[in-house]
């Protein structure tokens, strides 16, 4: 059943993006939006997969970064246009460390991607009582992509030999992950305080007890609000 997804899984997630870019396809002109990252994030994967030469993908890094580079400096300066925010930035950065491991080709990285393949396919066999909506809204796209990627890549490693290498490819996909990452940051910067404040009240909720052993035998009843107010307490009784 596994096999039979993960052959399947690709045809699924090209029918599932061609619906997306149908609905979204007004967005994908704008560079402030993630729509058209997530498409040039997928173009820099076929280009490193397919393509017998590091240059094609070189020229694309390229052009993205200075694209990136030009609406973070809007965003640092000007702060005159509309970014809008999205689940979508964040599929385009997962795409793109798939993009940015097949262009190092180094198997330890490889490995880590993998491992955390597996991890979120763990974590999704626990959601049978709340599955994801949609193909895009969980980890299992990025898994089935990885997987599919990496298989590609060395099924056309093996048959072609390893990709020409080109001067500073390497030095350049990094800079492009690491403005990507940065512009999808910016874009989406206030969800990001939102969720951080939220889990900071999660975690700074005090709970009032009630001592049980004070109030069955007099009737009394104590509430620790805390460490040092329990230790108030007690020193007071100590007094009396």
């Amino acid at each position: 059943m596994f096999l039979a997804f993960l052959v399947c899984g690709p045809v699924l997630v090209l029918v599932e993006l061609a619906r997306l870019v149908w609905r979204h396809r007004l967005r994908l002109a704008s560079p402030l939006d993630g729509p058209a990252h997530v498409v040039l994030s997928l173009a820099a994967v076929a280009l490193c997969l397919f393509c017998p030469s590091r240059r094609p993908p070189l020229v694309l890094f390229t052009a993205h970064s200075c694209l990136l580079a030009l609406v973070l400096l809007e965003r640092l300066t000007l702060r005159r246009l509309r970014w809008r925010s999205g689940h979508s930035w964040w599929c385009a950065l997962l795409i793109a460390v798939e993009a940015t491991s097949l262009v190092f080709e180094n198997r330890c990285f490889t490995l880590l991607l993998l491992l955390a393949a597996l991890r979120s396919l763990q974590r999704v066999a626990g959601w049978e009582n709340n599955p994801p909506r949609g193909l895009f809204q969980g980890p299992l796209w990025w898994c089935t992509f990885l997987v599919f990627a990496e298989a590609t890549g060395i099924c056309l490693r093996e048959l072609r030999g390893p990709p020409a290498g080109v001067p500073r490819a390497g030095l350049a996909a990094g800079l492009w992950f690491g403005l990507l990452a940065a512009a999808a940051l910016a874009a989406n910067w206030a969800r990001c305080k939102r969720h951080y404040s939220v889990w900071q009240r999660r975690r700074a909720t005090f709970v009032l007890c009630t001592d049980g052993a004070s109030a069955d035998s007099g009737g009394s009843s104590r509430t620790a609000v805390g460490r040092g107010d329990a230790d108030d307490l007690d020193d007071l009784d100590n007094v009396a």
